[in-house]
């Protein structure tokens, strides 16, 4: 049987607790980032057509 000292179940603790939250944190906030990055990408499609329209209008009109 291995004894370990309290400063080495403390660090065990540790590991295990920035394990839990590495494993909460790519399950909850990796769909967010994704969903982001794509309603950016949206975003910035839908700018470009604006920008089209106003120069094609604007060179209409000159």
């Amino acid at each position: 049987m291995t004894q370990t000292t309290s400063g080495q179940g403390c660090r065990d603790r540790n590991l295990l607790t920035m394990r839990a939250v590495s494993s909460i944190t790519d399950f909850c906030i990796g769909p967010l980032i994704q969903l982001c990055s794509e309603s950016l990408s949206l975003l910035f499609s839908i700018y470009n057509i604006c920008l089209i329209i106003y120069i094609s209008s604007c060179l209409y009109y000159k």
